[in-house]
Formats: C-alpha cells, sequence, structure tokens
C-alpha cells in the first residue's frame, strides 16, 4: 500500500531512509528468501531509486513554483500597494489642484468685485466733480447773469432816468412855450 508521506516530510529524505530500510533487511531479515528478497530489491532499487528523485525533482520544481508564485503574490501585492499609493497621491494632488482652481477663482471674483466697486466709487466720483463742475458753471452763470441784470437794470435805470430828464426838459420847454404863448 502506498501513502502519501505526512505532512512537511522532505522528500529529499526519502533515499536515506530507503537505505537505512535496506540495512535494516539485512540484518534482521532470517532465513533462505533472504538472499533472493534482497535481490528483488536491488533489482527494484535503481528503478525505485530514478522514481524517487523522480519525485524530489517533483517536489523541488513544486517547491520552486510555490515560491514563485509565493514571489508573484508578494510582487503583485507590493504593486498594488504601489498603485493604491500612487492613486492616492494623485488623488491628494488632484484634491490640491481643485482647492487652488477655488481658491484663485474665489481671488478672482473678488478682484472683479474690487475693480468693480472702485469703478463705481471712481464713476461716482466722476459724477460728484462734474456734478461740482455744472454747479459751479452754474453758479459762474447764475452770478454772471446777476451781474448782466444788474448792470441791466442799471443801465434801464440811467435810461429811465434821462428819459425822465429828457421828458422833464421837454415839459419844461413846452411849458416854457405855453407861457410865451400866452403872453
Amino acid at each position: 500500500k502506498i501513502e502519501s508521506p505526512p505532512a512537511g516530510y522532505d522528500l529529499r529524505n526519502l533515499p536515506d531512509e530507503l537505505e537505512r530500510t535496506r540495512e535494516q533487511y539485512r540484518r534482521w531479515a532470517r532465513g533462505p528468501e533472504k538472499w533472493a528478497v534482497l535481490q528483488e530489491m536491488t533489482k527494484n532499487w535503481d528503478s525505485l531509486r530514478a522514481n524517487i528523485e523522480k519525485m524530489i525533482n517533483y517536489e523541488e520544481k513544486l517547491l520552486e513554483e510555490q515560491e514563485r508564485a509565493q514571489q508573484a503574490e508578494l510582487e503583485a501585492e507590493r504593486r498594488n500597494r504601489e498603485a493604491r499609493r500612487l492613486y492616492q497621491q494623485q488623488q491628494d494632488m488632484q484634491r490640491a489642484h481643485q482647492e487652488a482652481l477655488e481658491e484663485m477663482n474665489k481671488r478672482h471674483k473678488w478682484q472683479v468685485a474690487k475693480a468693480k466697486m472702485l469703478g463705481e466709487v471712481r464713476r461716482w466720483e466722476d459724477e460728484r466733480k462734474f456734478e461740482d463742475f455744472k454747479q459751479a458753471q452754474m453758479d459762474e452763470m447764475a452770478a454772471r447773469t446777476r451781474e448782466l441784470e444788474e448792470r441791466h437794470e442799471r443801465e434801464v435805470q440811467e435810461l429811465r432816468s434821462r428819459m425822465q430828464r429828457q421828458q422833464d426838459d421837454l415839459n419844461a420847454q413846452l411849458r416854457e412855450l405855453k407861457n410865451k404863448l400866452r403872453r
């Protein structure tokens, strides 16, 4: 009956164990069949040894494959960690970039609002200056108009006075003439 070796058994020890078993058989075997059994064991021994070496090679290859698979798994895990780290780094950079853009947008909006506000202040100041200028011109025009009205009033007064004097002179001349004619 062939049984699998116990878990953790190293197949590389198998040839030594078979050699010890053969040695043990030589020491303990009794009777006439001992030599025949020993020859039969030796005849099968070479093929058994070759099969054991195949098993050992297979086991070594299996171990190598398992080690490669484990290394590949470790490498895949390392790459996954690296990819997650890079993804996280990229996400952090993208978040920082987004925050920087939002900050720039806020600053831009503030600058636009500030410029608009300054423009409104300047426009208000310009309008006030224009109104002041217009008021000054109107005050000047009003002063000139008053001055012209006063001058016109004086001229009219003078003209009335002259006309009154002329009227008075004419009336005086007319009385004189009436007086002369009555005499």
